[in-house]
């Protein structure tokens, strides 16, 4: 009878360590689905180029928007820029500095507006020399590189938005997936911030020799739109295979 007891004794404790065990499983599991970030790249208001791109943090946690990089397919190339920083907006229209960049905190449930597209195509375009293929355009992606606040890690969300130029030097945009595409792998988050490291690395270089270049003239420096198109290159070579990055 007492060996009938004892194995009934280890039978419970060992169903019972496996409920825990599949509980602190399910409790670890929930955990990381809401930390998790969950990014959301969208158009607002109208679908010409005046529209507003608004980021929109959908996670449980607060992230800090790092980097915000700019893909552009025209005429079969894709150019790419970082285009983080709102150059369009001038220091006299200034009311707050924070208006000065995308850069910055993103609380939970809320959204910011990094300007329209119009405003973004400006941005890379005083780094590569498109303005000239603007008809010819045939998709825009935005990528949004974002820390959370519990980890270190980088991660990214991106949108494509189809393009139809009328002709005229305007264009409509369309969204190609109802849902941003969340970049989580730890594979693609390294590709990713080797992508960022360059560009940033290309506008510099850029901003040197803009630098040296009024700088033999005799003149001051007061944009780069001089020296633009100088470090513009094709960035076909950053798409990660099997991930859109």
């Amino acid at each position: 009878m007492s060996n009938h007891a004892q194995l009934l004794g280890v039978g419970i404790s060992a169903i019972s360590a496996i409920i825990w065990v599949i509980y602190l499983q399910l409790l670890f599991s929930s955990m990381r689905r809401q930390r998790r970030t969950n990014l959301e790249i969208t158009r607002a208001g109208e679908p010409g180029e005046d529209a507003k791109c608004l980021v929109s943090n959908m996670g449980a946690e607060p992230v800090y928007i790092k980097s915000i990089i700019v893909d552009v397919v025209a005429d079969g190339k894709r150019y790419s820029a970082a285009a983080t920083q709102r150059r369009e907006i001038t220091q006299d229209q200034l009311s707050d500095l924070k208006e000065k960049t995308t850069e910055g905190p993103l609380d939970s449930g809320n959204s910011r507006d990094v300007g329209s597209f119009k405003d973004l195509l400006g941005r890379i375009m005083e780094f590569c020399d498109i303005e000239r293929l603007k008809d010819d355009i045939e998709e825009i992606k935005i990528l949004v590189a974002v820390n959370s606040g519990f980890s270190k890690q980088m991660a990214a969300a991106e949108q494509t938005f189809s393009v139809t130029p009328d002709g005229h030097g305007s264009m409509y945009l369309t969204q190609k997936k109802v849902s941003s595409t969340q970049l989580r792998r730890r594979k693609v988050r390294r590709k990713i911030e080797t992508r960022i490291n360059k560009v940033l690395e290309e506008e510099a270089e850029l901003i040197r020799r803009t630098v040296e270049i009024a700088r033999d003239r005799g003149d001051n420096v007061r944009d780069i739109s001089e020296a633009k198109g100088a470090q513009c290159r094709d960035h076909g070579n950053c798409h990660v295979e099997g991930d859109s990055v």
